[in-house]
């Protein structure tokens, strides 16, 4: 579902500006998302909602990580965001494929995959429902907090 990155790109276009790491930082967190529940998986057995919720967790400031590191060297040392994220998705790209050698990473927990992966609820995919609410904090946070007033304004 590549509704969430989406938003992401949108409140950074919002705002006036662009990011081209956006489809790096996909794909830097789900390999680490998937590592973490495979080397969990073998050092932890049975704790699969704990290896989702770490893995999860992990992803989201592993993105941010990435975020606050473009955000920090455009606006610290006057960079240009187009070279900033260039270099970054060149970067997280390297990563991902030295990390995985270009072979897909097997050993995601069972249970993620089958409740998340491919689980239904009101018979939409949960993932679908995962992004809808992204999407309702997008909203919410652009129209009614300072945060988004702010987005508007700059952009």
């Amino acid at each position: 579902m590549l509704l969430i990155p989406s938003l992401a790109q949108m409140l950074v276009m919002t705002a006036g500006g662009f990011d081209l790491s956006v489809g790096a930082v996909v794909a830097a967190t789900s390999v680490v998302t998937a590592a973490v529940m495979l080397v969990g998986s073998i050092y932890f057995p049975g704790m699969e909602l704990a290896l989702i919720i770490a893995s999860l967790v992990i992803a989201l400031g592993v993105g941010a990580l990435v975020g606050l590191v473009n955000a920090g060297l455009v606006s610290i040392f006057s960079l240009s965001p187009f070279m900033v994220t260039l270099a970054m998705m060149s970067v997280l790209m390297g990563i991902a494929l030295y990390f995985t050698q270009g072979i897909p990473i097997y050993g995601v927990v069972d249970s993620f995959v089958a409740n998340v992966g491919r689980g239904q609820f009101l018979s939409l995919p949960i993932v679908l429902w995962v992004a809808l609410g992204v999407l309702a904090a997008c909203i919410i946070m652009q129209r009614f907090t300072a945060l988004g007033r702010h987005i508007y304004a700059v952009g």
